[in-house]
C-alpha cells in the first residue's frame, strides 16, 4: 500500500526529525561529490592522447574544482541545517550511514528500490555525472515515489521530491517552534569573521528569526538540492555544464578518462548498516601488502573522525572555551585542506594489491562507526583527540615508509607534508588549548629564543645606517587556499600550473633565475633603486649621503623561501617567510647577506614561532597601495585596464595561432590564462587579489656576509658581536598579486648599522 502523502509538517518532533533527514542527505551527497572529485586526474602527464592532453588536464582540472565547490557548499548547508536543527531543540546530528547505502528521495518508480549511494569516480562515461545531476534535479518524473519513514511518533514525512520536503520544512518555522536561539554555532574564521560562501555574504549562519530560517532553506534550495534556477552556479546546472563537456570530449577522444581507476566503495570490513543485497562494496583485506592498504585507509577514516567529533563539539558546544576556540581554527580550513583532501587525493595513486598486476586503486572511504559522533566529557575529550592525533602522526609516518618499501615513490613523497601536516596539527592544538590563539610569547622564556622584533631593539640615535631600498617583481608560484599548501598543480585556489609548465614550489624568487615566465607579464627582478647612508637611523631623508655602487644590485631571498603559513595552521591569514636570509648582491662584487636567528618554523614550538616577530606587521586590501606599486612598476593604466589589456594580448596571440596548434597545449593554457583572467572583476576574490597587501617589519641578526670592496664613502659593515646594535632592520611588502603571472610587487628597505672609516 502506498503511503499517502503527507499534509504538511505539523509538530516539532517530525521538524526535527525531517532536519535530521536534511543534515543526513546534505553529508550522503558531499562524500560523493568528494570521493568523485578526489578520484580525478591532476597532471597533463596522466593523459595519453598527445594531441589533446593539455586541453583534456584543463578540462579534467575545471570539472574538479566545479565539483569540489559543490561539496564545500554541501558542507556549508550541513551547517545551516545544523543550526535550523538546534534552533527547534534538536541535537546537531552528523549520522549517516556507511557506503554503499539507498536514499529513497531518489527512486525511479513507486515501486522500485531507493537509488544506491556509492562512492563512484568521475567514470568516462558519464554514470557519475548523471547520477549527480538526478541528486540535483527537482523533477517528479525523475523520482516519483513517496517518502517512507515507516510508522509511529513523530509522523514519518511523505513527499514526491526535495523541493517539496524543503518547501514543507520552510512553512514549518514559525515564531513558535525556536527553542535555542543563542545555542547554535557561527563558524568563524581566525580574525572572528563568520564562515560564509563569498557569494550570499547576506546570508547569516545562525537563526534568530522566521525570516532568517527561511532564507537559509531557501538558498540551499537554490543552490543544490531540488533546484529549478536556471542560475549558472547552481549545481544543477555545474553538473549539466560538466555533462555536456564530457559527452563532447568523448565525441572527439572515445578513449578520453578524466580520472584515476579508483574501486567503488572501498572498505576496511564490511559494517553492519550495509544492506546484504547492495554488493558493488571492496573490502580490503588488514593483511594485503603488510597492511599497506589498510592502515592508509584507517588514516584517512581517523583523520574524518577527528573532523565529525571536532564538528559535533562546535555545533553542541561541548567543552570549555579554550578548547572551542583551539578546535574553530583547525576544524576547517588547516584540517580539511592540510590533512583530509590530500589524503582522500593521495589514496587514488596507490593500487589495491601491489603484487597483482592491476590499475584498481584505492579511494577515500568516509567510514563511520556507532561511536564516532559520540563525544565525551569535557574533562576527556582534549585527551583523547591528542591520542588519535598522536595516532595520526604514527599512521602516517609508518604509512610513508612502507609505501617506499614497495616502490610507491609518489604516494611516499606526499605523505611528507601530510606526516608534517598532522604533527603540526597536534602541537597547535595542544598549544591553543593551553595558551590561546594566536599564543602570546612569555618574556624571557624560550617563547622568544629566535625572536626578531624590532620592539625589542633599542634604537641608538648616533649609529651611521646604510639604507638599502628596493623593489620590482618577485615570483610566487604557490597553490592557495582552499587548495592544499603542496598541492602540485592548483585547482580550487588562485594559482595554477598550466600547459608542460613545471609543478608549483612555493618558492619566492627575487631574480629571474627558474622563474616560469608566461607571456605578455612583467619581468621578475628586484633590485636596489635608492642607497644612502645616515649620520643617524633617526636623521632627515634629505640629509643622507649617496652610495651609488649599491645602486641596482640584485636584491634576493636565499635558500628557496616559502609562505609558511600553511593553510592557516601556523598562521591567520598572513604567512611568514622560511626561510629568510636576504641577500644584496652587485656585478662589482659587493655582498651583504644575512639570515634570522633559529630552527626552521616548522620544527619551533607554536609559541616560539609567535615569537619570532616575522608575522605580517598588517594585511588588507589596499588600493592606495595598489596604485603606488603600479607606479612604481611603470603601469600607467588603471587595475580594469590592466586586466582588460592582458586579456586582449592573449586573444590576439590565440588569433594567430595556426589551427593545427589550436589543440596544442600553448592553446589551452591561453585559453586557460583567458577565463581566468576574465573572471578577476569587482567583487570577485580574483579581483581582490590585485589589491591585497602584506606588511612585514623584523629583525635580520644570524650569520652574515658582508664584502664591501672599493666601497664610497668608505665604512664597514657592524659585527654581529655588537649585539643588538648590529642588527639590521628589513620592512617589506607585498602586493598587486597577479594571479595569471604569479607575480607579486614587492618593496622594502633594509636599514645596516655601519662603522665609519675615515
Amino acid at each position: 500500500m502506498t503511503p499517502r502523502p503527507s499534509t504538511g509538517i505539523d509538530s516539532r518532533e517530525q521538524l526535527i526529525s525531517a532536519l535530521v533527514e536534511v543534515a543526513e542527505i546534505e553529508h550522503v551527497l558531499m562524500c560523493q561529490y568528494l570521493f568523485a572529485g578526489f578520484s580525478m586526474k591532476t597532471d597533463p602527464s596522466e593523459f595519453p592522447n598527445e594531441a589533446r592532453r593539455h586541453r583534456q588536464s584543463e578540462l579534467t582540472r575545471r570539472w574538479k574544482r566545479m565539483i569540489l565547490r559543490v561539496a564545500r557548499e554541501e558542507m556549508q548547508h550541513l551547517a545551516y541545517a545544523t543550526n535550523l536543527l538546534v534552533s527547534v531543540g534538536g541535537a546537531p546530528s552528523f549520522q549517516r550511514p556507511n557506503f554503499p547505502n539507498s536514499n529513497r528521495f531518489f527512486r525511479k518508480d513507486s515501486r522500485s528500490r531507493a537509488l544506491v549511494m556509492s562512492l563512484e569516480r568521475f567514470d568516462p562515461q558519464g554514470r557519475t555525472i548523471r547520477r549527480f545531476v538526478r541528486f540535483e534535479t527537482d523533477d517528479p518524473e525523475a523520482h516519483p515515489g513517496r517518502r517512507g519513514r515507516g510508522a509511529g511518533v513523530p509522523r514519518p514525512n511523505y513527499y514526491q521530491t526535495l523541493s517539496e520536503f524543503y518547501g514543507a520544512i520552510r512553512e514549518a518555522f514559525t515564531p513558535s517552534m525556536f527553542v535555542a536561539r543563542g545555542r547554535q554555532y557561527d563558524p568563524v574564521n581566525e580574525d572572528g569573521e563568520s564562515v560564509r560562501l563569498r557569494r550570499h555574504r547576506h546570508v547569516p549562519n545562525v537563526v534568530r528569526t522566521v525570516d532568517e530560517a527561511r532564507a537559509l532553506i531557501d538558498l540551499i534550495v537554490l543552490q543544490g538540492e531540488g533546484a529549478t534556477s536556471t542560475d549558472p552556479e547552481a549545481h544543477l546546472q555545474i553538473f549539466r555544464a560538466i555533462e555536456r563537456e564530457l559527452e563532447d570530449e568523448r565525441a572527439v577522444d572515445p578513449a578520453f578518462d578524466p580520472s584515476r581507476p579508483v574501486v567503488s566503495n572501498p572498505l576496511t570490513r564490511l559494517h553492519n548498516d550495509i544492506r546484504d543485497d547492495i554488493d558493488s562494496a571492496t573490502v580490503i583485506p588488514g593483511d594485503r601488502d603488510g597492511g599497506l592498504q589498510h592502515d592508509l585507509l584507517q588514516l584517512f577514516n581517523g583523520a574524518y573522525e577527528v573532523s565529525l567529533c571536532w564538528l559535533h563539539q562546535l555545533f553542541s558546544r561541548q567543552g570549555n572555551a579554550a578548547e572551542l576556540r583551539a578546535i574553530e581554527t583547525l576544524a576547517f580550513l588547516p584540517l580539511m585542506s592540510e590533512v583530509i583532501r590530500p589524503i582522500g587525493e593521495l589514496l587514488t595513486l596507490v593500487p589495491i594489491d601491489v603484487r597483482w598486476p592491476t590499475e584498481e586503486r584505492l579511494g577515500a572511504s568516509f567510514e563511520v562507526t556507532a561511536n564516532t559522533f559520540l563525544v565525551p566529557g569535557a574533562d576527556v575529550s582534549p585527551m583523547l583527540t591528542e591520542q588519535k592525533l598522536e595516532w595520526l602522526v604514527e599512521q602516517a609516518r609508518r604509512s610513508a615508509v612502507a609505501c617506499a618499501a614497495v616502490g610507491l615513490d609518489r604516494a611516499a613523497r606526499d605523505l611528507e607534508p601530510i606526516v608534517l601536516s598532522l604533527t603540526l596539527l597536534r602541537e597547535e592544538y595542544l598549544s591553543r588549548i593551553d595558551r590561546g590563539w594566536p599564543p602570546r610569547p612569555v618574556p624571557g622564556s624560550s617563547d622568544t629564543a629566535y625572536a626578531e622584533d624590532p620592539a625589542e631593539v633599542p634604537v641608538d640615535p648616533m649609529t651611521p645606517t646604510l639604507e638599502l631600498e628596493f623593489h620590482g617583481w618577485a615570483q610566487i608560484r604557490l597553490a592557495s587556499d582552499p587548495d592544499p599548501s603542496d598541492c602540485r598543480r592548483g585547482c580550487t585556489g588562485n594559482a595554477f600550473a598550466i600547459g608542460d609548465e613545471p609543478d608549483l614550489d612555493r618558492v619566492i624568487r627575487f631574480q629571474p633565475a627558474r622563474t616560469v615566465r608566461r607571456s605578455h607579464c612583467p619581468e621578475v627582478g628586484v633590485r636596489v633603486v635608492a642607497a644612502r647612508l645616515l649620520a643617524s637611523p633617526l636623521q632627515a631623508v634629505e640629509e643622507w649621503q649617496p652610495v651609488p655602487l649599491l645602486v641596482g644590485a640584485a636584491v634576493d631571498l636565499v635558500g628557496e623561501p616559502k609562505f609558511e603559513g600553511r593553510n592557516h595552521l601556523v598562521s591567520e591569514d598572513g604567512e611568514p617567510i622560511d626561510p629568510f636570509e636576504i641577500e644584496v648582491r652587485s656585478d662589482d662584487g659587493m655582498v651583504l647577506r644575512r639570515r634570522v636567528v633559529g630552527n626552521p618554523l616548522v620544527q619551533m614550538s607554536p609559541p616560539q614561532r609567535r615569537g619570532t616577530g616575522r608575522y605580517p606587521v598588517s594585511l588588507g586590501l589596499n588600493i592606495p597601495a595598489m596604485r603606488d606599486r603600479m607606479r612604481r612598476a611603470g603601469i600607467g593604466v588603471s587595475l580594469p585596464e590592466y586586466v582588460a589589456a592582458r586579456i586582449t594580448a592573449i586573444e590576439q596571440e590565440l588569433s594567430r595561432m595556426p589551427p593545427a596548434e589550436r589543440s596544442g597545449g600553448l592553446a589551452a593554457g591561453l585559453e586557460f590564462r583567458r577565463d581566468v583572467l576574465r573572471e578577476a572583476r569587482p567583487g570577485h576574490i580574483r579581483w581582490s587579489r590585485f589589491l591585497l597587501e602584506a606588511r612585514y617589519a623584523h629583525t635580520v641578526s644570524g650569520e652574515m656576509k658582508a664584502s664591501l670592496p672599493g666601497i664610497s664613502p668608505s665604512f664597514s659593515i657592524r659585527e654581529p658581536a655588537r649585539g643588538d646594535a648590529a642588527k639590521w632592520l628589513v620592512t617589506y611588502a607585498f602586493g598587486f598579486y597577479d594571479t595569471d603571472s604569479l607575480n607579486a610587487f614587492v618593496q622594502g628597505t633594509i636599514r645596516i648599522p655601519v662603522e665609519m672609516h675615515t
